[in-house]
This record gives structure tokens, C-alpha cells and sequence, in this order.
């Protein structure tokens, strides 16, 4: 089992690379254990691309097993010790000293504007959120692919990291929150066996206020199922 103390220091993203003779962490019988990325066997190619790709793991010294990218966990380096930071921090003094600059001047400098995006596709947000709109757009796109089993499992960490209270009551966290939603909502139905068409409603920026007039002309349970 995996250590509490790296526990916290576990990482899951959808982008997230890992090299061969990496250590990382998989949750077997729903407890974190350290395993290995290990070499591919020579007659064996790795399955799958984007978030569909696999891994063949070492999870004990004589088990290896293949392993789904949405399924790994990074685990991130350790964070700088107080001692580390003070020198980190003293170091920093010293060379604004050097240059002759005092904090006083820096704070009183105005802060520079954050980078919008220049189409207008991406609502006033700023360009890195308006990327990371558009990453989980691509990740939907290839879950529209998935079993049901993979979609759930992959739908659940997706919700736990762009829910407002674990990503932050901010307007890109809401709009993610909200399309990962209508997502699920539409491949229920899909799985249900409804013409409900392909995804592509995804890439139209105004999909959300479509989904939200049709909630509310279904009554209050479509309004909990897609609200924000």
C-alpha cells in the first residue's frame, strides 16, 4: 500500500505522460499501491491512443498487468522543506539587491493584464482557461468511444477535479462542470438506445444555453441534472 505521506502527493490528469521505469500508483481493491511502468513484451504493441492508451505494470515483483492511462496516478515530487524555502528566499533577496530593485517598487508596479483569447468563441475567459475548455471537449470526444464501465470511471475523476468546490467557484470551472454534465446526460440516453445523435453540440459555444432552455421546460429534475 501506498504511504499516507504520498498519498497527497498523488497527481491524475487526463495529459499526464509516463515514461518506462516510472514509478506511479494504481488503485487495487481500492487501495493506492506503487507500481512500475514497464516495457511492452516485444510481441505486444501498446493498445489504444489519447486517454485510451494503456500501460503494462509491475504491480508486485512477480505480477505484471496492463493498466488504462485513466487508471494511473502521478505521483508528483516532494515539496521544498521550510530550510529549502528559506534559502530559496534569501537567495531571491540577494539578487534584488544586487540590482538595486526594492520590493516596495515591485509591489507598487501595476499588475499586467491576464491573456484573453483572441476569438471571441471563448466568452471574455482567459486563453488558458479557454484551452482547458477545449481539452476536456477532446476528452469527451474520445469517452463518446468508451464502454460504460471506462466512460463512468473516467466521467468520475473529471467531476472531481473541475468541481467548483475542489477546482474553485471560477466561471471556466463552472462552464466545465456544466458541459461534463450535459455529456453525461447525453450518452445515458445514447446508452439507453434514444436518438440523440453524435456530440458534436459540444463545439457549438452556445450548446449550454440550449441545454439549459430545454432543462427548464422539463421541470425541476433536468434542472438539477444540468445546472451549473
Amino acid at each position: 500500500p501506498l504511504p499516507e505521506d504520498l498519498q497527497d502527493r498523488l497527481i491524475w490528469s487526463m495529459d499526464i505522460t509516463f515514461g518506462e521505469g516510472e514509478s506511479a500508483a494504481v488503485l487495487i481493491d481500492d487501495v493506492f499501491t506503487i507500481a512500475e511502468i514497464s516495457k511492452w513484451p516485444d510481441e505486444q504493441a501498446p493498445p489504444g491512443e489519447g486517454i485510451t492508451r494503456s500501460y503494462y505494470m509491475r504491480v508486485s515483483p512477480h505480477k505484471l498487468e496492463k493498466r488504462k492511462h485513466f487508471e494511473v496516478y502521478k505521483i508528483k515530487g516532494k515539496a521544498p522543506t521550510q530550510k529549502e524555502k528559506a534559502v530559496e528566499t534569501s537567495t531571491e533577496l540577494a539578487l534584488t539587491a544586487e540590482t538595486g530593485k526594492s520590493q516596495d517598487n515591485e509591489d507598487d508596479a501595476p499588475m499586467p493584464e491576464p491573456d484573453k483569447a483572441e476569438d471571441d468563441a471563448g466568452g471574455g475567459l482567459p486563453k488558458d482557461d479557454v484551452d482547458a475548455v477545449a481539452e476536456v471537449k477532446k476528452y469527451l470526444h474520445e469517452m463518446a468511444l468508451m464502454d460504460t464501465e471506462d466512460y463512468k470511471a473516467v466521467m468520475r475523476r473529471l467531476f472531481k477535479t473541475w468541481h467548483p468546490d475542489k477546482a474553485g467557484n471560477t466561471p471556466v470551472a463552472a462552464k466545465i462542470f456544466h458541459m461534463l454534465r450535459c455529456h453525461e446526460k447525453w450518452y445515458k440516453k445514447r446508452a439507453a438506445g434514444e436518438d440523440v445523435g453524435d456530440d458534436s453540440w459540444l463545439d457549438k459555444d452556445e450548446f449550454g444555453e440550449t441545454k439549459k432552455k430545454d432543462a427548464s421546460a422539463k421541470g425541476e429534475d433536468a434542472q438539477l441534472a444540468l445546472e451549473d
